[in-house]
């Protein structure tokens, strides 16, 4: 008796796989295009646009600064006998020999 065959799911390339949008095949199209015309552009005016893009994208910090807390928080492994430790705990040391609330 012949052994029972096995079906399969047709294999798909491998960048249809790896980027499938979920809007199908015409999002992989779109990015496609994209790239290649983000390719054929030089590169030296790519990396200003990623730049100025970058620049508008990127958060803006508050227009008016907080107010001060008065302290610092100083962070560290304070407990470690190594030059961290030791680090951390001078660090600690000459603000409060400065007056600043740790």
């Amino acid at each position: 008796m012949p052994a029972p065959s096995r079906t399969t799911a047709p294999a798909l390339p491998f960048e249809d796989a790896c980027l499938d949008t979920g809007r199908g095949r015409a999002g992989f199209d779109a990015i496609r295009i994209a790239h290649r015309a983000y390719r054929l552009m030089p590169r030296d005016f790519r990396q200003r646009l990623f730049a100025r893009l970058s620049q508008r994208l990127a958060p803006r910090p508050h227009p008016a600064p907080l107010p001060p807390a008065g302290g610092v928080v100083l962070v560290g492994e304070f407990g470690l006998p190594t030059g961290v430790g030791a680090g951390a705990r001078l660090m600690r040391d000459a603000l409060l020999r400065l007056g600043v609330r740790v």
